[in-house]
C-alpha cells in the first residue's frame, strides 16, 4: 500500500546563497540589497540571513519585465550604463544610440 502524496508546502524564506542563485547575482550583492532594504530579510539567532521568497520573486518579476526587452535578438549587443546620478546615464545612452548600431541600452542611476 502506498502512502498518499503530501501537499507541497511553499517555502516562505531562503538563504542568501539561494536568493543569489535565484536572482543570478553574487551573495555579496544580495547582502547589500538586504542592507539597503531592497529585499525583505532578517537574521536568525545564529546570525544567518533569511530572505523572503516573495521579495526575491518580486525582484525577479521586475527584472524579467526589463529582461524581455533584451531577449528579442540574441545577436544584438546589450549595454548597461551605470552612473552615480544626474543626467550622465541618459547622455551616454543617447550617445550610444546615436551610433546607429543595433545596440540595446539600459541605464541605471546607481550601482550596488
Amino acid at each position: 500500500m502506498n502512502a498518499p502524496d503530501l501537499p507541497t508546502i511553499p517555502r516562505l524564506v531562503c538563504t542568501t546563497s539561494e536568493a543569489a542563485r535565484r536572482l543570478g547575482l553574487s551573495s555579496t550583492t544580495v547582502q547589500v540589497m538586504v542592507e539597503r532594504g531592497e529585499l525583505m530579510a532578517w537574521r536568525t539567532r545564529g546570525g544567518h540571513r533569511r530572505i523572503s521568497v516573495a521579495s526575491v520573486d518580486a525582484i525577479r518579476r521586475q527584472r524579467g519585465v526589463l529582461g524581455e526587452r533584451f531577449r528579442s535578438d540574441p545577436a544584438t549587443l546589450c549595454v548597461l550604463v551605470v552612473e552615480s546620478g544626474g543626467d550622465l546615464p541618459a547622455a551616454y545612452a543617447g550617445l550610444i544610440r546615436g551610433w546607429g548600431w543595433p545596440i540595446n541600452v539600459l541605464t541605471a542611476a546607481d550601482s550596488l
